[in-house]
């Protein structure tokens, strides 16, 4: 953090409260609020540290139970061992304030961008941002009815379909379904990956996963042929296709 921006007090009090200080930084911050009187407001770290939790939640190990029940405390004062000079009251114009609800806006802002690729992404720019994660898969359409691939990232939970020569289909009377056999689940039961469909004329399409509930660890992709609307358990009596890890 920069001290141009930001008091050595106020870094103290947000590190603090999002990642603890070390014995050194807490010998400094006793002693930084020497001499001030008053009452500590620490409302504003809690939402603080709440904030980086819940942020940070899909990349990071869950936070320990200890840090989560301070964060449930219903009145978010200081411990009562530490000095009595914590008893500040912080300015509700405060710069740290400021800047901290600045940077929560916009994490947040990004955090929904983020959470909501379909609506943000074509289906063409979603694969495109998929096949550049660490994480994703590329699995191939096996036979030769038509090509195509397969990308998932099981972190995010997203993925595409290619489709290259896939048979149009009249969605009045039927449609394409998405089956993902987990290998955590009863392969009685793969997770439906939503129904899509052909449209006439079409030589390449691509195809977000719906995936409807959440796949750990994913072993095939099958295409069927259902009712229009789908089916919530498939008989598998028309596979059109199964894709197999590149």
């Amino acid at each position: 953090m920069s001290s141009s921006a930001l008091t050595r007090l106020d870094e103290l009090l947000i590190d603090d409260a999002i990642w603890g200080l070390e014995d050194h930084e807490r010998a400094q911050l006793d002693n930084q609020l020497q001499g001030v009187a008053g009452d500590v407001d620490v409302e504003w770290q809690q939402i603080a540290a709440m904030t980086t939790i819940a942020l940070q939640a899909p990349a990071v190990a869950p936070p320990s139970e200890a840090l989560m029940q301070r964060l449930r405390q219903d009145a978010p004062l200081p411990r009562a061992e530490r000095s009595s000079a914590m008893r500040l009251v912080l300015s509700r114009s405060n710069q740290a304030q400021v800047l901290l609800a600045a940077a929560i806006l916009l994490l947040g802002v990004a955090l929904w961008m983020d959470s909501s690729p379909s609506e943000q992404l074509s289906p063409r720019e979603l694969r495109q941002s998929l096949m550049t994660s660490g994480t994703t898969a590329v699995w191939g359409w096996s036979g030769d009815a038509f090509q195509g691939d397969v990308v998932w990232d099981p972190a995010s939970q997203r993925g595409a379909m290619r489709f290259v020569g896939l048979q149009t289909n009249d969605p009045g009377s039927q449609q394409y379904q998405l089956w993902i056999f987990d290998g955590e689940r009863d392969q009685a039961y793969p997770v439906d990956g939503g129904v899509f469909d052909i449209p006439a004329g079409t030589t390449e399409a691509v195809i977000p996963i719906d995936a409807k509930i959440q796949v750990h660890d994913a072993k095939a992709f099958v295409i069927t042929m259902e009712p229009p609307g789908g089916v919530v358990v498939s008989d598998r009596s028309r596979v059109v296709g199964q894709a197999k890890p590149l």
